[in-house]
């Protein structure tokens, strides 16, 4: 993305380009919109992307056509998180039509798009969570509704909403995600903090989608996690604190570490300094995040990490996940990902 600032308004462009960087186009103008969200459909031939709007208080998403030819306006709604089913022909919508609706008040609604868009609200009451997912076969996706003490329960919901099928009682603000190969759903549950939500990581087995069993990990104070692409490992990131500046204001850092979900082993990679766009952008809305984009190098091998250098600079670091490499700086900015192929 772009922004050019004149004397009279903020004009923010997306653009597209090859990964030598030649072909570069841009695909999205607006006045009025800044989009600062994006998240490429499952097929690649389109982006959808969320951005602020001037005279409304609400996001709005939009579809663009990867080559410019043309864009089309989904939704509006303030929060706004979603994730696209596997085909790429429907979402599910987590958003709310007022401003200041806290989490817990927003609903779910289908939304399929083609030349028209037909928004169809489900009757579910959601509780505190932020984006749903899908299961990699596109037949369901997972939620957080409320039941009737006021408390929360993890749901597997058919795509149509009618079928509902209880994973897990929940306390608390939860974030979750399907592996890439179908078998589990990890799943983290606690209170917001200055730092984030922190909590556990839980495991879902679902190989008897049926039956789902739950499982503890060792895993604790955890603010985000990735799952790698093939799902057997989860790279989660954790507090830690890294000392004490002044006899009463400690540093604050985190601690990197990779779950394998087989054996239940955890692997400390590093310790390290985040910048301030990972605490602030990322973190908060990570599971969001999991949905368009990837830490993890396509072949598992590496992490492509946020960090802060020595000389208080953020960094690129690429992180060796299986521990026998040092973090090595690839370049200074912000906010990478890692390619899906």
């Amino acid at each position: 993305m772009c922004i050019r600032d004149s004397d009279r308004s903020v004009e923010a462009s997306l653009y597209t380009a090859k990964y030598d960087g030649k072909e570069f186009v841009r695909v999205f103008s607006e006045p009025g919109k800044q989009p600062f969200y994006v998240y490429w459909l499952p097929d690649s031939g389109d982006i959808s992307l969320l951005s602020g709007t001037a005279g409304d208080d609400r996001f709005v998403m939009d579809i663009v056509s990867v080559d410019g030819s043309g864009a089309q306006e989904i939704s509006r709604g303030i929060p706004f998180y979603w994730a696209w089913a596997p085909d790429g022909d429907s979402l599910i919508a987590h958003k709310s039509s007022r401003q200041g609706a806290v989490l817990g008040s927003a609903s779910l609604s289908l939304v399929e798009v083609g030349d028209t868009v037909i928004d169809t609200s489900l009757n579910i009451r959601t509780s505190l969570f932020q984006s749903p997912v899908f299961s990699p076969d596109g037949k369901y996706f997972v939620a957080g509704i409320q039941n009737s003490a006021g408390g929360g329960k993890l749901v597997l919901v058919e795509e149509s909403g009618d079928r509902r099928q209880i994973l897990d009682d929940i306390e608390g603000q939860t974030a979750f995600d399907w592996s890439p190969d179908g078998d589990r759903i990890a799943y983290m549950s606690g209170s917001p903090t200055v730092y984030g939500m922190v909590g556990e990581l839980t495991l879902i087995d679902l190989t008897d989608i049926d039956n789902p069993v739950v499982s503890d990990t060792n895993a604790s104070g955890v603010i985000a996690f990735f799952w790698d692409n093939s799902g057997e490992k989860l790279a989660y990131f954790s507090i830690s604190e890294t000392g004490i500046t002044d006899g009463v204001t400690q540093e604050f850092g985190l601690e990197l570490s990779v779950l394998d979900v087989e054996s239940g082993e955890i692997m400390n990679l590093t310790s390290l300094r985040p910048t301030d766009a990972f605490m602030t952008q990322i973190v908060p809305h990570f599971d969001q995040y999991q949905r368009s984009s990837t830490i993890w190098s396509p072949n598992d091998r590496y992490l492509v990490i946020n960090l802060m250098t020595e000389d208080n600079r953020p960094g690129i670091f690429v992180i060796d996940a299986t521990g026998n490499l040092q973090p090595r700086l690839a370049n200074y900015g912000v906010m990478p990902f890692w390619s899906r192929k």
